[in-house]
């Protein structure tokens, strides 16, 4: 490549540059503290009358794509590595999400109330990142997930509600009850609003379909590329965190550089305040801890699975993690109630002479149960396993792992 007079051409975010190749290597070859001074000073916008992060972004890839380090110093080279690395300065955002290819959010027409009230508390002075988060912290307030999806393991009737795209435009305030899916493509529907650029991922389905497997964003905000998924867990995902005040899991920066990471994180930490647990149970024995977990699950004002979430919230503020191994475990299974499915709590609590258990159910008061009870329970299909809870019940038989087990052994 002849560098006298050359001019490199680069897009960078839709626009272009024209850019002298020597005033750029003449750039990089500055004493190493000079440069990483300009990356570090927020006062320095412009280098060579572009913005400074263009320019670099620029520099880095003209060095890297023609293979110019013949005519680099050896500080040059450290630092255009490091800038190719987004360590000296975070570049890793440049050039990504530059348009949306999902379209199928424009076919939803949702609830006006609905969508006023999730944005009620943006203003017009707040960043594009800062509108991206008040949205989605509301969205998880407003939605919740739907029980019945849960314990029916996605596989049944209620599939085909939530998989129709159009139960979207009948959901309100009171008519609140999502799945992942749905969480997602709303949000898509309401970054688009405020100019927001963003990728579905499809974690279960090879042919990336609504409403067929699991469901979560990606999108760029600036220097940030952000991960929403507010269904991390279905029990400890975001929709439940954030009505407990629990650390939100689903928003998450994936940026390489670690001060861009904790640069979001303190903007994500300025809007929204988690309540930090504080064990202050270590001095009461198993059976006082037992007995303040039965009444503290009775004062939680919270359904369906928020209300499991609660439990096993409580279980593991009050338990010390050698009493959850060996002396008390916290399972979500189901009951039939009315011809439908709801969840139960069942605390197991195990000792040497016995296994017991106290079922609990929002709303209710706390039922002390026998092993004989309980078996006979699960055996008649009063109570049953949630078939996406793994977590064996002490003493009690996962009918479906058993089963699983000897189509294993006939395989080998």
């Amino acid at each position: 490549m002849k560098l006298e007079n050359e001019i490199y051409t680069i897009f960078i975010d839709n626009k272009r540059y024209d850019l002298n190749v020597i005033d750029m290597i003449n750039y990089v070859n500055q004493p190493l503290k000079t440069l990483v001074t300009d990356c570090r000073s927020r006062r320095k916008k412009k280098i060579n009358n572009i913005p400074k992060d263009d320019y670099l972004y620029a520099a880095k890839s003209l060095i890297n794509d023609y293979n110019l380090n013949e005519y680099i110093s050896e500080s040059g080279k450290i630092f255009v590595n490091s800038l190719s690395k987004n360590k000296v300065y975070d570049l890793e955002a440049k050039n990504t999400y530059l348009d949306t290819k999902e379209t199928l959010y424009q076919n939803i027409c949702l609830d006006e109330y609905l969508v006023n009230t999730i944005l009620k508390d943006i203003d017009e002075y707040d960043s594009k990142l800062e509108k991206a988060i008040i949205i989605y912290i509301n969205m998880c307030k407003i939605f919740m997930y739907d029980e019945e999806y849960f314990i029916n393991n996605q596989d049944n009737s209620i599939v085909t509600k939530h998989s129709n795209i159009n139960y979207l435009n009948e959901l309100s305030l009171n008519n609140n009850f999502i799945v992942c899916y749905e969480f997602n493509i709303i949000y898509e529907y309401l970054l688009n609003k405020i100019g927001i650029n963003f990728e579905t991922i499809y974690k279960n389905d090879l042919n990336n379909s609504y409403g067929k497997g699991h469901a979560y964003l990606r999108f760029r905000c600036d220097k940030y590329i952000i991960e929403a998924d507010s269904v991390r867990g279905i029990i400890d995902g975001d929709l439940t965190r954030i009505k407990l005040k629990g650390k939100l899991n689903g928003l998450k920066c994936l940026n390489s550089n670690e001060d861009t990471v904790e640069e979001f994180n303190d903007i994500l930490d300025s809007l929204y305040k988690e309540e930090k647990e504080i064990n202050i149970f270590q001095e009461l024995n198993l059976d006082e801890k037992i007995k303040l977990f039965l009444e503290k699950s009775t004062q939680g004002n919270y359904n369906n699975i928020e209300f499991d979430a609660y439990l096993i919230k409580l279980y593991k503020e009050i338990f010390e993690a050698y009493e959850r191994l060996n002396d008390v475990k916290i399972n979500i299974a189901c009951y039939q109630n009315d011809g439908k499915k709801k969840t139960l709590g069942i605390l197991s609590v195990l000792n040497e002479e016995e296994i017991y258990y106290y079922v609990i159910r929002s709303g209710n008061k706390p039922i002390l149960m026998s092993y004989k009870k309980m078996k006979e329970l699960f055996d008649d299909n009063i109570f049953s396993y949630i078939k996406v809870n793994r977590y064996e019940i002490p003493g009690i038989e996962n009918k479906r792992d058993i089963i699983s087990r000897k189509r294993e052994l006939i395989i080998e």
